[in-house]
């Protein structure tokens, strides 16, 4: 048995045990029967736009595979939480300026990671197989 991919692993602990056969057949196979996943940093983004821009930027926001978390108005301005991949967001702050026409700002507020969806992990995954 082989390994999926060349990719570095990060967060495994192994617990050996007594009748814990070693070699790299082994610890492939564990490795695959525990079900690793591919892991992507998340951004949880604040977006406060005009109240009329609020169904082009939640449409975006959706476009880059975000979650919106909460969403609330303020006066004539609309609040929108989401959490979205980093790898999205490469051009945000040129398209939310465009949507909005310059009225439109966003921050970050937290990071985490996330589970690669498996349509993309699996195109990450041919990138990196021997």
């Amino acid at each position: 048995m082989s390994l999926i991919a060349a990719i570095m692993v990060v967060g495994v602990g192994i617990l050996a045990k007594p009748n814990f056969s070693t070699g790299a057949d082994t610890f492939a196979q564990r490795f695959e029967a525990a079900g690793p996943v591919i892991l992507e940093p998340v951004v949880r983004i604040v977006v406060t736009v005009p109240i009329e821009s609020q169904g082009d930027v939640l449409g975006d926001v959706g476009a880059r595979r975000g979650r919106v978390v909460n969403s609330y108005a303020e006066g004539a301005r609309q609040h929108i939480e989401a959490d979205v991949p980093m790898a999205e967001l490469g051009r945000y702050a040129m398209d939310l300026r465009s949507m909005t026409a310059g009225r439109g700002t966003y921050w970050v507020t937290d990071t985490f990671d996330d589970t690669l969806p498996q349509q993309l992990a699996g195109k990450v995954l041919a990138k990196y197989q021997h």
